[in-house]
């Protein structure tokens, strides 16, 4: 399989690197006392957007892999992580926590499932959303390089 070089692989790590930006903002509000955040608008809201943001660039980062390494494709936003998987770019584990969270930065049909979620269970799944942010990164950087 061929690897990213020179140009591109510069563009594709940056892009990986927002993923260590959003997981620090995250991992913040995460510091923060369950009921602050829950009664803070602006704390759960940037939470949110972070969320979305995240999973957003995990999906278009393995787009480009899927092109690339010319796997497999498809349109559904669990089976293009769990593809990458089973190239074992990353872990079973990691394909798993990705599969079941990656819908949380799609909106579909005009749902948005962080909308809908409690405020309280959002704040207990922080951290394992910050763990598929620094892992997806990890894993990732360390096929392509």
């Amino acid at each position: 399989m061929k690897k990213k070089r020179g140009k591109n692989m510069i563009n594709f790590k940056q892009k990986l690197d927002k993923l260590d930006i959003y997981a620090e903002i995250l991992s913040v509000a995460a510091t923060t006392e369950k009921i602050v955040f829950i009664k803070s608008p602006l704390i759960y809201g940037g939470a949110e957007r972070y969320i979305i943001l995240g999973y957003k660039l995990i999906l278009e980062a393995s787009k480009e892999m899927l092109e690339h390494y010319d796997f497999s494709n498809s349109n559904e936003p669990e089976a293009i992580v769990k593809i990458l998987g089973t190239n074992r770019v990353y872990p079973p584990w990691l394909t798993k926590s990705l599969a079941k969270n990656i819908n949380y930065g799609i909106l579909k049909n005009n749902e948005d499932l962080l909308l809908q979620m409690d405020k309280e269970k959002l704040y207990y799944l922080l951290d394992e959303f910050i763990k598929d942010f620094r892992h997806y990164r990890k894993f990732v950087l360390e096929y392509v390089i």
